[in-house]
């Protein structure tokens, strides 16, 4: 008996040390859970839903939001064969700071032919022909670097396109957008053909063009609104900046371009502009008619600094055409019939300082000095010239022949008459 209760007391006690031990495995398990190091992470797509591109060329068929987490080159693509097609509407690719490389002057970087609502963004696409191309509406770039694509940095036919922050360089054409869309905050340099050309009804905001070796700096349709944007160092017969019939412009400058510096359709306004010449250039500031042109500096043109069509009023503006040594070779303002011109002052011109080529003009409160030829000149009739005053002019101040209403007084004489333009 002794001997069998000494055996079960053994098991008993080895029992619970078992239990024991066990327990205190246990509690050492769940204690290695709670204070332990982190989790492996969770491999993409992960919690976010976004695919992610890990090569190129890449197809996507599906709607929804698709991520690149490293650079990704493509030696292989061709001209049929691009980085990435995107073949379904409402797609967003994130580049996450990342490149995209292409094998030259062919192929696209990210293409959709017919599909809409395509958006990249925060990223570089370069070394293709063109970098982001779309064959329709809606297309979205924010945050993109675009260097060195051949044919065009954004290409996007259609309309309603949005693109901003972004910075092109070394293309064809910079940035090519249609109807109804909207450009803010980029810059594009060195552009062979055009830095920006837009279609009808867009607007374009602190958008800066340098070097577009033809073609305008800036050309955009009818209806385009541009605000505070600078086009400068055009090559050749370049245009600075150039927009269609109703066009507003304001507070823009356009400097050292070789074809006119600011140029807007019929029916346009111009607030607050500056065209500097440079010494080159065809022209500074050229409207076409019923337009207005207010508060704007046209100097050092190489041609005439302000020409508006018929019906326009121009007031409040500045002309200089001093080169820095001589008087530039062109007249100051010019405008045909109907026109009014208020409150401007212009020198140094080769030729007239304001001249007024046909009838029923108003001219009015300006400052014409320092001018190669006249400091007024009306050719036609039926003009109306007032408190304008003049002097210096090599040619003679006023050249105005009868049949207009433009009495000229020297110093006081004739101070009598309040409307008499002085010399």
């Amino acid at each position: 008996m002794a001997r069998r209760y000494l055996m079960e007391s053994i098991r008993n006690k080895l029992g619970w040390g078992l239990s024991g031990a066990l327990a205190l495995l246990l509690l050492a398990a769940l204690a290695g859970v709670v204070h332990g190091g982190p989790l492996d992470p969770t491999a993409p797509p992960g919690s976010t839903g976004k695919n992610v591109i890990t090569s190129l060329p890449f197809t996507i068929s599906q709607s929804g939001s698709y991520v690149v987490n490293g650079n990704l080159t493509c030696g292989s693509c061709t001209n049929s064969l691009y980085g990435i097609t995107v073949s379904a509407d409402n797609v967003t690719i994130d580049l996450q700071g990342f490149e995209m490389v292409g094998p030259g002057t062919q192929s696209r970087g990210i293409s959709t032919a017919s599909n809409r609502h395509l958006t990249v963004r925060d990223g570089t696409i370069r070394n293709w022909a063109s970098g982001i191309f779309s064959g329709n509406d809606g297309l979205r770039v924010d945050g993109v670097n675009l260097k060195n694509n051949s044919s065009a940095g954004i290409s996007a036919s259609g309309g309603a396109h949005s693109i901003s922050n972004c910075n092109v360089e070394q293309s064809s054409t910079g940035i090519a957008v249609g109807v109804g869309s909207s450009i803010t905050n980029c810059t594009v340099g060195l552009s062979t053909t055009a830095g920006v050309s837009a279609g009808d009804d867009v607007t374009i905001s602190q958008v800066r063009v340098i070097a577009a070796n033809s073609g305008a700096g800036i050309i955009a349709g009818g209806r385009a609104t541009l605000d505070n944007c600078v086009a400068e160092l055009g090559i050749g017969a370049t245009d600075g900046i150039s927009v269609g019939n109703n066009g507003i412009i304001r507070g823009c400058s356009a400097r050292g371009n070789g074809g006119v510096q600011i140029k807007a359709g019929a029916a346009s306004t111009l607030e607050n502009c500056v065209a500097d010449g440079n010494n080159t250039g065809a022209g500074g500031i050229q409207v076409g008619a019923d337009s207005v042109i207010r508060g704007c500096t046209a100097t050092n043109t190489g041609g005439d600094e302000i020409i508006a069509g018929d019906g326009s009023l121009i007031e409040d503006c500045t002309v200089d055409g001093f080169t820095g040594s001589v008087a530039g070779p062109g007249n100051g303002i010019v405008v045909g019939n109907d026109s009014t011109v208020r409150g401007c002052n212009s020198r140094f011109n080769a030729g007239d300082g304001i001249r007024a080529t046909g009838q029923l003009n108003r001219i009015e409160g300006n400052r014409s000095y320092n001018n190669g030829s006249n400091g007024f000149e009306v050719v036609g009739g039926g003009n109306v010239c007032m408190q304008n005053t003049a002097g210096f002019n090599t040619a003679g101040n006023y050249a105005i022949p009868g049949g207009n209403n433009c009495p000229v007084i020297t110093g006081t004489s004739g101070a009598t008459n309040p409307f008499a333009n002085v010399q």
